[in-house]
C-alpha cells in the first residue's frame, strides 16, 4: 500500500489488524456518562440491565467494527436501546447533557468532557472492563530513522503522562454485572 509506507506514524487502537511495526502507548477504559439530572444516577445500584433500559447515544466508526463498549453488550448478550449514532466518541459526552441518553466514551475523553459539560462519570466493576489499548504504528523501513525513532520517543513520552492530566471524578455508584438484591 503505497500512503502506508509515507506515513511517519499512525496512532490507533489494538486489536484491528493495523499494518507494520507496533508499540503500545497506553490503556484507558470506557466508562458511562450522562447528563448529571439523569434518572438513572439516583438509583441506589447499578447493572448492566439498567443500562440496556435507557437510550444509548453510539459513536460508530464503519461498518462491522466492534468497540470495546459495543463489545461490553455483545458479551453480556444484552442489546442496547441505540437512540443516537455519531461519527466517533468526541461529540458523545455533549450530546448526552441535558438529555435522558447515556453514553460509553473513553474514560479520558469523559473527563476532558467533564471540565465543561454538566455530566456524571458512571464507573465499571472491574470484571466488566472494556479496555482501549491504544499503540503507535510505522512502516517497518522506518524502524530505524532517525527523525522516526524521536518522533516514536516523543510520542511516547507525551502518552505516558495522560493518566495525570486527565483525572476522572465518579459518581459514588459503580455499574456491576449483575442488579443488587
Amino acid at each position: 500500500m503505497a500512503e502506508y509506507s509515507r506515513m511517519d506514524l499512525l496512532v490507533g487502537p489494538t486489536g484491528y489488524k493495523m499494518q507494520g511495526e507496533t508499540k503500545q502507548l497506553f490503556r484507558d477504559s470506557f466508562v458511562a456518562v450522562a447528563d448529571a439530572g439523569n434518572p438513572l444516577l439516583q438509583l441506589p445500584s447499578l447493572s448492566v440491565a439498567d443500562l440496556v433500559e435507557v437510550p444509548h447515544a453510539v459513536g460508530y466508526f464503519g461498518e462491522g467494527i466492534s468497540t470495546p463498549a459495543d463489545k461490553l453488550f455483545e458479551s453480556r448478550g444484552v442489546r442496547r436501546r441505540v437512540a443516537a449514532v455519531v461519527a466517533g466518541f468526541l461529540s458523545l459526552p455533549l450530546l448526552v447533557e441535558g438529555t435522558d441518553l447515556i453514553a460509553l466514551v473513553p474514560r479520558m475523553l469523559a473527563s476532558r468532557a467533564q471540565r465543561g459539560a454538566n455530566i456524571q462519570v458512571l464507573e465499571f466493576d472491574g470484571e466488566l472492563e472494556a479496555a482501549l489499548v491504544e499503540a503507535m504504528y510505522w512502516h517497518p523501513s522506518q524502524t530505524e530513522d532517525p527523525a522516526n525513532v524521536w518522533l516514536r520517543s516523543v510520542v511516547q513520552r507525551a502518552c505516558s503522562q495522560l493518566h495525570e492530566i486527565f483525572p476522572v471524578t465518579a459518581h459514588p455508584v459503580t455499574v456491576s454485572a449483575v442488579p443488587a438484591t
